[in-house]
């Protein structure tokens, strides 16, 4: 089995509609099917490769796979907007404090890597979040299968209610890895999201 990241589409064919994210095609045999869905009962058994590969980002990668390094994915953007912050902004500071305060409890010398949208919600994370000063800001404008590789190489998660930060996860391949996520994944009434979390994941309130 491939996944296939990179392609632009359209609206309609976009990975996840809130996500901005290019296209995900994932290759089943013969049969090519798009995941629409964020699942953990989806792609269990695969084995998932990522395909275009870039040189600026091998300093970055290196730091990460020689530490114990924890992605901590913090979703803004379009999480605040009229459109979606009604029923998606649900991690605030104070869930990012207690993951971070868990997970040091928990992992030796852990160095965080703090991943958002864009150069300004890096340093508005900076000014407003109590992260530790040890921490790495990923501010190097990468497309979005760039920024996901650093992600998934992280040994350990703290996760925005994002699809984003869902894949990052599962495509990680660090054994023994911890995942925090939001108790609430997303605000709306009558939808059922019990199957985006995986069973050894912990949850905070």
């Amino acid at each position: 089995m491939t996944i296939i990241f990179g392609e632009k589409a359209g609206s309609a064919e976009n990975f996840l509609q809130t996500t901005g994210f290019p296209a995900l095609r994932v290759r089943l045999g013969k049969r090519m099917k798009k995941a629409a869905n964020t699942t953990f009962m989806f792609l269990r058994k695969s084995n998932p490769t990522l395909t275009t590969i870039s040189k600026p980002n091998k300093k970055i990668l290196k730091e990460i796979q020689n530490s114990n390094s924890i992605c901590v994915h913090i979703r803004r953007g379009d999480f605040l907007s009229a459109q979606f912050s009604p029923h998606l902004e649900v991690c605030n500071k104070d869930y990012y404090e207690k993951a971070i305060k868990m997970i040091s409890s928990k992992i030796e010398n852990p160095t965080f890597f703090i991943f958002s949208n864009t150069h300004e919600d890096l340093v508005w994370i900076r000014k407003n979040y109590n992260i530790p000063q040890n921490s790495v800001y990923v501010d190097l404008n990468n497309p979005d299968y760039e920024e996901l590789r650093l992600m998934y190489n992280c040994k350990h998660f703290i996760l925005s209610n994002s699809s984003f930060s869902w894949w990052a996860q599962y495509l990680s391949e660090s054994k023994n890895k911890i995942i925090i996520a939001p108790k609430i994944w997303d605000k709306r009434k009558g939808i059922d999201f019990s199957d985006i979390y995986m069973p050894e994941w912990i949850i905070i309130k």
